[in-house]
């Protein structure tokens, strides 16, 4: 991106500086977007990614199974170390979102940079292993139980629509309830907290879980519908949303600038659509350095 101003933001940014001079509370980037939308004349309905940057080892999976089967699901299927039990992995890289159907008619939404894995078949309880995000629609049956293992963290499903967050990078698991209730434990053993609709659970690396109560959920199931949900967001933790959601690499160049809370929502925008908005509301600028974004603090 050129380093210079467009003289026709100027209005834009010196607004910004005037309203962002509290840097505790959430930059609003809704309000500069629309300006600059409005201004350009941007179709925010068109959004054609950019080459998905893949990690390494999903990238490899992904390959053989693409020669071996032709099937635009990346999965594969292996055994568990300790059993003969038969388990798929489906992956939803980078820049991609995938749906799929379990046994029992549960629908399941992988985000981009996640993995499930299931028993291919068998009776009794439905266990499936979770590492990202995902949102799970699931019709209640008492004679199978439904549960979600997510790094030490175990969902129970009593009937219900949920989100599960567990990504390696991240240090908590939350859960978002849309309907009905799950129970939150953090294993198979321990006593577990009841969720119900509207409450999201969390749970730490270490500790028990808690529930809180948020205004809204979308940050944590807005992915399932095709929208990109920024809230309660620093924007390093924004930068990594970016790399999943669009499949390209995003850093930020500047540790004060990388606390900074950001709150938006993108549905269609390009990578470069959002990070003009993001940027532009934080004060910021961006370059592309070879395949990955590059977010410094604008010089004066």
């Amino acid at each position: 991106m050129p380093e210079q101003n467009d003289p026709r933001d100027e209005h834009i940014i010196d607004w910004l500086r005037t309203n962002r001079e509290d840097t505790d509370h959430p930059v609003d980037v809704d309000a500069a977007w629309s300006r600059l939308a409005a201004r350009n004349h941007i179709d925010t309905q068109v959004a054609p990614l950019r080459r998905r940057a893949i990690p390494r080892t999903w990238q490899i999976a992904a390959a053989l199974v693409a020669v071996a089967t032709g099937a635009t699901l990346w999965s594969r299927v292996t055994k568990t170390p300790s059993s003969s039990q038969v388990m798929r992995e489906v992956f939803a890289l980078n820049g991609q979102r995938t749906t799929l159907t379990l046994d029992g008619g549960i629908r399941v939404s992988l985000n981009g940079g996640s993995r499930l894995s299931y028993a291919v078949s068998g009776a009794g309880s439905r266990d499936v292993y979770l590492d990202g995000e995902a949102y799970f629609e699931v019709a209640h049956d008492p004679g199978r139980t439904f549960r979600v293992h997510a790094k030490r963290g175990v969902v129970r499903d009593i009937g219900t629509r949920f989100s599960v967050r567990a990504y390696a990078s991240q240090a908590n698991v939350e859960v978002a309830v849309v309907e009905g209730a799950v129970a939150l434990s953090a294993d198979s053993a321990s006593a577990a907290i009841e969720l119900a609709a509207g409450d999201l659970g969390v749970l730490p690396d270490a500790g028990a879980p808690t529930v809180t109560h948020p205004a809204s959920l979308d940050r944590y199931i807005g992915f399932a519908t095709g929208s990109l949900v920024l809230e309660g967001m620093t924007l390093r933790d924004v930068a990594s949303t970016l790399e999943r959601w669009y499949g390209v690499g995003v850093t930020v160049d500047d540790a004060v600038l990388a606390t900074r809370p950001v709150v938006a929502r993108f549905r269609g925008e390009t990578i470069t659509q959002a990070l003009d908005a993001i940027t532009l509301a934080v004060g910021a600028r961006y370059e592309l350095r070879g395949e990955a974004y590059v977010i410094r603090a604008r010089t004066k």
